[in-house]
Parts: structure tokens; sequence; C-alpha cells
């Protein structure tokens, strides 16, 4: 995107690789947290069929909903876009926040994961779904919040969990094996 290749063919094909890597990882890390979130005795093969089922079920609401909003012409969507782009930035944001929340949700009621959800919704979100001015106004908004608030929490909290005496530890560890290597020369 920094180099504005992201709409040349080379482009659209590693988005799209990208794209579907995300979406078969997802689908693993989703049976994986069911797994993980399932009492172990009650995990058998039918558990297993049935999420599977579920999470091929909430990929098909996916791409069936991607399908609603990449709709053009005199449709429900095309009326969406346009309320979309008549309201403030905020207002954007706002509605975009309550549609990820939403397809959460789903993903939370088909015991999928709510962050889960979230993802997919992230995926749905673009240029092409919402329009170009919204998609501005909403990955400006977003880029604000992450910069200023999220990106310093992130590392303020990474600091605090540094510990610096496994870097003392090594050095110890380092020293000793330099001179253990010294005794035999």
């Amino acid at each position: 995107m920094d180099m504005g290749k992201l709409n040349t063919r080379t482009g659209k094909i590693i988005i799209a690789s990208a794209v579907i890597d995300d979406i078969i990882c997802m689908f693993f890390l989703a049976l994986a947290l069911s797994f993980a979130q399932e009492v172990q005795g009650k995990m058998d093969t039918y558990f297993i069929i049935i999420m599977i089922l579920k999470i091929l079920l909430f990929l098909v609401l996916i791409y069936y909903i991607y399908k609603f909003m990449a709709m053009k012409g005199e449709s429900s969507i095309s009326h969406i876009r346009s309320f979309i782009n008549k309201i403030s930035r905020e207002s954007q944001f706002f509605v975009v926040l309550i549609f990820g929340i939403s397809i959460g949700f789903l993903g939370q009621l088909l015991e999928i994961s709510f962050i889960i959800g979230i993802f997919y919704a992230g995926i749905l979100i673009k240029e092409s779904t919402i329009g170009k001015e919204a998609f501005s106004n909403i990955n400006n908004v977003v880029s604000s919040i992450t910069f200023s608030f999220f990106s310093p929490l992130l590392f303020a909290y990474l600091g605090l969990l540094l510990n610096l005496s496994c870097f003392l530890t090594f050095q110890t560890h380092s020293q000793a094996r330099i001179s253990w290597k010294g005794n035999f020369s």
C-alpha cells in the first residue's frame, strides 16, 4: 500500500493469497479454540463434526454478507452505502464498530469466538463495500485511536513485563561457558 502497488495485478494476488491464508488459519484457530473450551469428557467425534459444521456455517454466512455488501445498483446496500457516506466520520466509525460487534456476536452464538467474528468483520469492511470516502475516514479514525492510545499502551505493558534479570542470568551463563572453555585450552 505504501508503494502504491496495491491495485496492481501482483498486489491483488498478494492480498488475495493473504486473505485466503487468514481464512484457513482462522478456521483452524476457531476449531482449536472450540476444543480448548470444551470440557474433556464431552469431546468426541460428534462434537468435532458439529464444530466443523458450525464454522463452515459461519464462513458461508460471512460469504453471503460480503456478497450482499458488494452488490451494486438499486438495492438496499446502495442505500446503506449512501447513508454511511452522508453521516459524520465519527458516526461512520460507530456504524462500522456496531457492524463488527454484531459479526463478533454471530461468531459467539455459533460457539466459535467473538474475536474471530470481529476479524472476519474487518475483512468485510473495505473500500469496495462501504465506499472510498467512508473507508478513508474510518481508516483515519482507527489509525488515530491505534497510534495515540493502543500503541503506547501496548509498549508500556510490554515494558512492564520486561524482566531484566533474564539478561543478567544469560550473561552469567555466558561468562561461565567462556571460563569453562578456557580451562581446556
